[in-house]
């Protein structure tokens, strides 16, 4: 139940229906502290922690997803580690602390091969004006979501791009206008 009660959460957070989205979320975490079981937990925590990433409530997204890395270091779940530590440090990076988002997020993506932990590491490299290391891990992000049929991931690799195009000297704005099209027509979908 926990878990239906995140992948509900963040579908709504992607809608951008909130409000739905926090009640969802928030019934996840009273479930899992109830039944007090950590990988719940942990999982309840990245719930409510991405709708708050996503809603750009970066006050409440980092102390929650916070406590989840700690319980996956506490716990030893090093499986859940790469997710958490994604979620955490791209919060991290979009509230102004890149210098403490990029180990985490190297250490996410050293761990795995899912296009939205390339993602989330691109976006960082890109907000600490490493254009190419930006670059490459959002080709890298594209490359694995297209793999995976992840159409959500496409368009979120594909706007980075966008994002890189854009900051390139000059920058090429043709190819940048292509990538957001592109991340738009798949969004939409």
């Amino acid at each position: 139940s926990v878990l239906s009660s995140v992948y509900l959460s963040w579908s709504l957070a992607e809608l951008g229906v909130f409000a739905e989205g926090v009640a969802k979320g928030e019934e996840g975490v009273r479930i899992a502290e109830a039944a007090d079981h950590p990988f719940s937990l942990i999982w309840a925590y990245v719930g409510i922690g991405h709708l708050s990433l996503r809603k750009g409530d970066f006050h409440r997204s980092i102390p929650v997803l916070e406590r989840g890395c700690g319980l996956c270091q506490d716990w030893h779940i090093p499986a859940l580690f790469p997710t958490v530590a994604s979620t955490l440090g791209v919060a991290y990076a979009l509230s102004g602390r890149v210098t403490e988002a990029l180990p985490l997020l190297e250490q996410a993506a050293s761990q795995g091969s899912r296009g939205h932990w390339f993602a989330r590491l691109s976006e960082a490299y890109l907000l600490a004006g490493r254009t190419e290391d930006a670059l490459e891990r959002a080709q890298r992000a594209l490359g694995l979501s297209r793999d995976y049929k992840q159409r959500g991931y496409q368009a979120y690799a594909l706007r980075l791009l966008g994002d890189v195009a854009m900051r390139c000297e000059p920058p090429d704005l043709d190819q940048a206008a292509g990538h957001y099209r592109q991340a738009l027509a798949l969004a939409e979908e």
